[in-house]
């Protein structure tokens, strides 16, 4: 086999596994992983000491992306979430949001090895146990650390609000207001996970532009927070029309501000 001594490398007990036992399609699933994963390696190796070649970025990405598409077609959902989240730090890299760190460099080599491992579990059968739910958890982290984070910030009085600037400082993320977009292009390179939205500016145009944002992997997971003047009936139907993951009455108390973008973001 070409990638033997890979195998050895990154799978203990290689010599144990017995392709027989496999279906045909996890065959070709072993063989493609596999192969992506050394892909990845190589290529990992050429960035170590920081890249400017978009090409070798890019070749990482396509593995990665790989291995999460036909992980998916197997239905092995851990290996989609880590390969994911892979790919999230890839794309801002490839953005030029962030650079191809040292840092960068361990955690997408490390992953690519914990990866292999769940390929092998997930072949046997195996469930996550306490010490790689652990590890995968650690990796999400790590990665969410380095992703960059924005607050898209479409209420007037909230636009210069001290405590989001201060949380802002802290938690380096970015605060983005009306006046900083004209076009949902726009937002594409800023990663969006909170977004404070009037009420009263809010339309079903605006509706869709949610929805059409969530569409962008990039924003699955943002968080909408309505500003109200007043809660009467509407505001759970517009809850659940909107996804909102909460809502702020004005005049805005520093203390609950403070508290729902730790809580959600922080």
């Amino acid at each position: 086999m070409v990638f033997k001594s890979f195998y050895y490398k990154i799978i203990p007990n290689y010599k144990k596994l017995d392709k027989m036992d496999f279906d045909i399609e996890e065959n070709v699933f072993y063989d493609e992983v596999m192969n992506k994963l050394h892909t990845i390696e190589e290529a990992l190796y050429l960035a170590k000491d920081g890249t400017r070649d978009k090409e070798v970025i890019n070749e990482i990405f396509r593995a990665f992306h790989t291995v999460k598409g036909v992980s998916d077609l197997l239905g092995f959902v851990d290996i989609v979430k880590l390969t994911h989240k892979a790919e999230d730090l890839l794309d801002e890299i490839r953005n030029d949001t962030i650079k191809f760190s040292p840092e960068v460099y361990s955690i997408l080599m490390n992953l690519k090895e914990f990866v292999s491992k769940l390929v092998t579990d997930a072949l046997r059968g195996r469930d996550m146990n306490s010490e790689k739910k652990e590890i995968f958890d650690s990796f999400i982290r790590d990665i969410n650390n380095h992703l960059s984070k924005s607050v898209l910030i479409l209420e007037k009085q909230l636009q210069n609000s001290e405590v989001l600037e201060k949380l802002a400082k802290e938690h380096k993320f970015d605060l983005i207001t009306q006046s900083d977009i004209n076009t949902d292009a726009q937002l594409h390179p800023n990663n969006i996970k909170l977004v404070f939205w009037d009420i009263e500016d809010l339309k079903d145009a605006d509706i869709q532009r949610l929805d059409n944002l969530r569409e962008n992997s990039r924003y699955t997971k943002v968080y909408i927070i309505l500003c109200v003047e007043k809660v009467d009936e509407n505001l759970k139907s517009l809850g659940k029309r909107t996804g909102a993951a909460a809502w702020i009455k004005k005049p805005y108390e520093k203390e609950k501000l403070h508290t729902l973008v730790e809580k959600l973001i922080g």
